[in-house]
């Protein structure tokens, strides 16, 4: 069976990009940041744990190497807006000399269609971390590789779990209260990190079938008031909503992650082509009361318990 590189492999979706490549009887080599801190879900047979040595290039090949696909998955540099472009081309120059051919890369929703953020972009809102993706969607498509496929996830689930709460719903962890700048009606895409890691892992399988296509990945288009009542069915909760003022929204951008793209979100048209999707690709989403009632160990660690 064939090898796979996966790029931060410590991260949610690499991580179900693993489960699934292994469950096909595929083996994996792990790219890690720091290999003393693997969790023990990587410690498994058919598991090589590799070093990116600050994304080495030579580095990145050696892991690369003997290689049939690659999973490229990058976060942002807030203060550096070409960083991931530019992590994406070490990284696809590398796997190509190490004779890769195909990759598979998650970005985020809606990064194809530029109409829809270049005027949030004018507000400096979410032009910087598009910007950021669009580099790393021309590096894929421009890498040389066989076969490309690109991911863009919508909201994922575990944001609504620790650690990831307190960078999008702060005061959840705090008084079970999604607190938020939400218009009125305005709804988020929400994907399950479990259904990305299904995605890449079939893309990275199937490259005939999956080849060329960037896929939206989104479900559920929600909002903030019926995602409490998710929450709160799940825990069995008192789960609040509160809608920050004006005020508060501009202490909150400071720290708060997700907000510019709930102000986005107020000024954008957003529709899913989920069913569209699954009947394309025949792999289903999982909605977010399913992913909460998996997860509900974890949600429940994130309430507070007098809730």
């Amino acid at each position: 069976m064939s090898t796979y590189l996966v790029t931060q492999a410590t991260g949610h979706q690499s991580q179900w990009t693993i489960e699934y490549l292994l469950a096909a009887g595929a083996k994996i080599h792990a790219l890690v940041r720091d290999p003393q801190k693997v969790p023990d879900t990587l410690k498994r047979p058919g598991i090589t744990i590799f070093d990116r040595e600050n994304d080495n290039p030579e580095a990145i090949f050696k892991a690369a190497h003997g290689c049939r696909g690659v999973f490229l998955n990058t976060f942002p540099n807030p203060e550096d807006v070409d960083s991931e472009g530019r992590l994406a081309k070490v990284t696809l120059d590398a796997c190509k000399k190490a004779g890769v051919e195909t990759v598979v890369a998650s970005t985020s929703f809606f990064t194809g269609n530029k109409s829809m953020w270049s005027d949030a972009a004018s507000l400096k809102l979410v032009g910087h971390y598009y910007q950021s993706k669009t580099n790393i969607e021309d590096a894929v498509r421009n890498a040389g590789l066989q076969t490309y496929t690109i991911l863009r996830p919508a909201f994922i689930s575990h944001d609504y779990t620790l650690p990831r709460a307190h960078f999008n719903y702060p005061d959840l962890p705090k008084s079970g209260t999604l607190a938020h700048a939400f218009n009125d009606g305005v709804r988020m895409g929400q994907i399950d990190e479990k259904d990305i890691g299904n995605y890449a892992a079939a893309a990275l399988l199937d490259p005939v079938k999956f080849g060329g296509h960037e896929i939206e990945l989104a479900n559920e288009f929600l909002t903030v008031e019926e995602i409490r009542d998710i929450i709160a069915r799940v825990s069995g909760r008192d789960i609040k909503v509160k809608k920050w003022t004006t005020e508060e929204i501009e202490v909150a951008k400071a720290s708060v992650f997700f907000l510019k793209f709930q102000l986005w979100a107020n000024i954008s048209t957003q529709t899913s082509s989920a069913k569209a999707t699954e009947e394309r690709f025949g792999i289903p989403f999982t909605s977010l009361e399913a992913y909460l009632q998996r997860e509900k160990t974890e949600l429940m660690a994130c309430l507070p318990a007098e809730v």
